[in-house]
């Protein structure tokens, strides 16, 4: 009786240890998709991953762009840095590329994309004429930010800026055709002569490089328990900093930018320290978008439902549709504003 006891006894012991190990890897497994998905943490071995990758395209001629040649290079690109917390992006890593520290962006693939080919009647594939290119360029530019480009503008957008000829034009077209369903790199193209964005550099297939700005996030101490005079000083140039590049994006464009994904972090600095820009597009987007986004009368039945991101709207709590969203602005006159006020504070 006895052994029969000690027998069940140990049999369950077992199941008991078996079942915590599995439940503890189970457990394990979850953390790590969840801290792949999320983009939680990477390692530098990423970046070179998605080089490769790019490069091994370039080689068969599937890539191409400025970018390509030296990125391809048997030096490569130095001193690579993978960057977390970018879900709108397959990879984004720093790095220095023709003695330029720059941050390098993979875009992300998207079931949204509208086919570059059409199946013709032979049910084979075709690509667009130079005239249906660019029409579709100008389409896509219209959705995304509600500017409508010229037919000039729209034909030098369809070619890849500082490429060196000898390219097949259909590869060309679909690499151009990618990079362009990204909201940022367009973004970064239709507003490049206001220069409230980092410069783009280059790109090479769906990899494009920008300029690197130092993160406002390296300021941080000076929002938590530092009171001298000279961090009150510094703390309100920044500040000021932030409100006139917010104005800049408020009244000195065709129609006003929202940046709906807000991040201390997403702030940059240049290097002679004297502007301010934001550093992350995928969420930046003209108010007509945004009210399509946050209003477009479809149903709700809190205001949450409404919310994208930090651009919140309204929903009506009576039919519970989205409502346009409320826009209240103070409206201040910059030129008589005296920031000399701000800094007598500081004393």
């Amino acid at each position: 009786m006895r052994v029969r006891e000690l027998c069940i006894w140990t049999f369950a012991h077992i199941f008991k240890s078996v079942k915590r190990r599995v439940f503890l890897l189970l457990c394990f497994i979850c953390v790590f998709i969840v801290i792949i998905k999320w983009r939680l943490t990477c390692t530098n071995v990423h970046p070179r991953l998605h080089i490769q990758h790019i490069c091994t395209n370039y080689a068969k001629g599937a890539s191409v762009g400025n970018l390509c040649q030296s990125l391809c290079h048997p030096d490569g690109v130095p001193s690579l840095s993978c960057h977390s917390f970018y879900m709108e992006k397959e990879a984004v890593f720093s790095g220095t590329w023709m003695n330029k520290s720059v941050v390098f962006k993979s875009l992300k693939k998207s079931s949204d994309t509208k086919e570059l080919k059409q199946l013709n009647s032979l049910n084979e594939k075709k690509y667009p004429t130079e005239e249906e290119f660019s029409k579709m360029i100008q389409s896509n530019i219209r959705n995304k930010f509600n500017i409508s480009v010229n037919d000039v503008d729209a034909w030098r957008m369809s070619y890849i800026p500082n490429q060196l000829g000898g390219i097949e034009r259909n590869i060309e077209m679909e690499n151009v055709w990618s990079l362009l369903q990204d909201n940022e790199y367009l973004a970064l193209l239709l507003y490049e002569k206001y220069a409230i964005f980092p410069k783009l550099l280059g790109s090479c297939g769906s990899l494009y490089a920008v300029q690197k700005l130092n993160s406002i996030s390296g300021y941080w101490h000076l929002m938590t328990l530092y009171d001298s005079q000279e961090e009150w000083e510094k703390r309100i140039k920044l500040s000021l900093m932030i409100l006139d590049y917010l104005f800049l994006l408020e009244k000195k464009l065709p129609e006003p930018l929202h940046i709906c994904d807000v991040k201390m972090n997403h702030f940059g600095v240049t290097s002679d320290s004297k502007k301010i820009m934001y550093l992350d597009l995928d969420s930046v987007h003209p108010r007509t978008i945004v009210d399509k986004i946050t209003g477009d009368g479809s149903q709700c039945k809190q205001h949450s439902d409404c919310d994208f991101l930090d651009c919140r709207s309204f929903c009506n709590l009576i039919t519970f549709k989205l409502l346009k969203p409320v826009y209240e602005y103070m409206e201040l006159d910059y030129e008589e504003f005296n920031v000399e006020i701000l800094l007598k504070i500081a004393n």
